[in-house]
């Protein structure tokens, strides 16, 4: 846009040149205005992304601090146990717990690869948008 103002005003002044190169500028802010909107919703759904993978990470931690808790509970009852069957109770829902914090554990690494690959994703977006924006200007 830029070479296209600079061959307009090298035909020499004129009303018509003077009303092309006016479009071209205007247009070339009017581009700029979206370019910086997109960034500005690309960045901002990148904070919230990162937002919800750190809401996702506190969660997973308070179910493992949980689990931890429970580990030691799991100790002393099987310490304590005085018959087998009490014994096996004990292991049955110390197996079926782990299983549980297993299955949370794959699901957040599953959501949090995927939102880790959108991130990515938004962020290049942003830098794209950051390039554009600084050719134009």
């Amino acid at each position: 846009q830029a070479e296209a103002m600079n061959q307009t005003l090298a035909q020499g002044l004129s009303g018509r040149g003077v009303r092309t190169v006016s479009e071209l500028l205007a247009g070339t802010r009017e581009r700029q205005r979206a370019l910086r909107e997109e960034r500005s919703k690309a960045r901002d759904a990148l904070k919230g992304l990162i937002q919800r993978m750190l809401a996702e990470l506190g969660e997973l931690g308070q179910h493992t601090d949980r689990f931890q808790n429970n580990v030691g509970r799991y100790a002393d009852a099987i310490e304590q146990a005085d018959s087998l069957e009490s014994l096996a109770g004990t292991v049955r829902e110390m197996v079926e717990e782990s299983r549980s914090v297993q299955s949370l554990v794959a699901q957040t690494q599953a959501r949090l690869t995927l939102e880790h690959d959108r991130a990515a994703t938004l962020a290049q977006r942003v830098d794209e948008l950051e390039g554009e924006l600084r050719r134009l200007s």
